[in-house]
């Protein structure tokens, strides 16, 4: 998972690259009728639509690098009646992956400065001798 949100998944019988970006996500969500958090609850409470994983696939590998046919080819073919269920928690991860990122890096939040000295420094409240 990287930080534009693209990740790597063995789906399909192959490793496919998935990416969901704004312009897909928008697509997503005018496919769904629903903004990607409520497309990302209805997956992980079991409430979800077949498009919201057929579609979440279908534009996520078209972000990943996928031609938009042979990417709707193979959602066709890989989602099928009684393999549904499976493909939920792939489309979870994926739109997990553009809605949040990469949990270990540090978007937005402050890193500390690394010290040059290991050796913890008491705090004084006396200037430091000239």
């Amino acid at each position: 998972m990287s930080r534009d949100g693209r990740i790597e998944i063995d789906w399909g019988g192959d490793l496919r690259a998935f990416r969901l970006d704004i312009d897909r996500l928008i697509a997503l969500q005018d496919a769904t009728g629903s903004g990607p958090y409520d497309t990302m609850t209805r997956l992980s409470t079991g409430r979800w639509f077949i498009r919201d994983i057929t579609e979440t696939l279908r534009l996520a590998l078209m972000g990943g690098g996928m031609e938009g046919k042979k990417a709707l080819d193979l959602v066709r073919e890989t989602v099928q009646a009684g393999s549904i269920l499976q493909h939920v928690q792939t489309a979870q991860a994926v739109l997990m992956a553009a809605l949040i990122g990469d949990p270990a890096e540090p978007v937005g939040k402050k890193v500390p400065a690394a010290e040059t000295d290991d050796s913890p420094r008491p705090a004084s409240t006396e200037p430091e001798p000239s």
